[in-house]
């Protein structure tokens, strides 16, 4: 996975141009390439000034899928998008370009709420599948490129909610313990073994303030928002997690 070419996606709200100044911060970080895109419904429009002063990659239609084909089109490894979640209804409602984004990229999403700058403590959410491993090695090269700590979640589902014995190994816990070992890998992270409903769980070990940035795999396709009952994890994180989330493909 490379991170060599960053794309914000803004526009001139204030989530959109504090992902500006996060993406910028970033790539000065990681010696990266940033690219600036706005999208407008016309040509008849023009960017407002703030969004100007950046001088972005213009494009005209629908965000949630001239975002995804900018980036394809310029060949971008990261995308960066303001996160913003309505209250307007029973349940949180994730932004709708953001809800397309997540579900059509091909590559990893950062989306970060308005007024969060830190993003030094990741949390890496596992599901102790083969597959969901590539969302911790996402997760560590993301980390090598900008810095901070890293700490992995997993949930062990059981009948009361609370922290695992860690003592008890299973399959699920053996093949994560395999991919953190290892001399090649670098220092061995925190691990946090939960149990009960996965996305309680780990929103709740979200809820500490030194915990900046969650971590998930991502599926593309899917139905548009949060379906009534959902039981995906990831799309449920994404939709509830109280700070930013780095979304990687699977």
């Amino acid at each position: 996975m490379q991170w060599d070419h960053i794309l914000v996606a803004c526009d001139d709200s204030p989530a959109g141009l504090h992902a500006a100044r996060i993406a910028e911060r970033i790539a000065h970080a990681a010696e990266a390439r940033l690219s600036v895109l706005t999208v407008l419904e016309s040509t008849a429009e023009a960017a407002s000034e703030p969004v100007a002063h950046l001088k972005p990659i213009v494009a005209y239609g629908v965000p949630g899928i001239e975002i995804v084909r900018v980036t394809d089109e310029i060949g971008a490894d990261l995308v960066v998008l303001g996160r913003t979640v309505s209250e307007d209804s029973p349940e949180p409602r994730l932004g709708s370009t953001a809800d397309a984004v997540a579900r059509r990229s091909r590559v990893p999403c950062l989306f970060v709420p308005h007024g969060q700058d830190r993003l030094e403590h990741l949390v890496v959410a596992l599901d102790g599948t083969e597959r969901g491993l590539a969302v911790l090695t996402g997760a560590r090269e993301f980390m090598a490129r900008w810095g901070g700590d890293l700490e992995v979640v997993t949930v062990e589902l059981g009948a009361d909610a609370g922290t695992l014995d860690t003592a008890v190994p299973s399959s699920h816990h053996l093949r994560i313990a395999r991919a953190l070992g290892g001399p090649d890998r670098g220092e061995v992270p925190a691990v946090r073994i939960l149990r009960g409903e996965p996305t309680t769980g780990i929103r709740e070990n979200l809820a500490h303030p030194d915990r900046d940035l969650l971590v998930i795999g991502a599926r593309r396709g899917g139905p548009v928002g949060l379906p009534q009952g959902s039981t995906g994890v990831g799309r449920r994180l994404l939709h509830f997690a109280p700070c930013a989330v780095l979304t990687i493909p699977l």
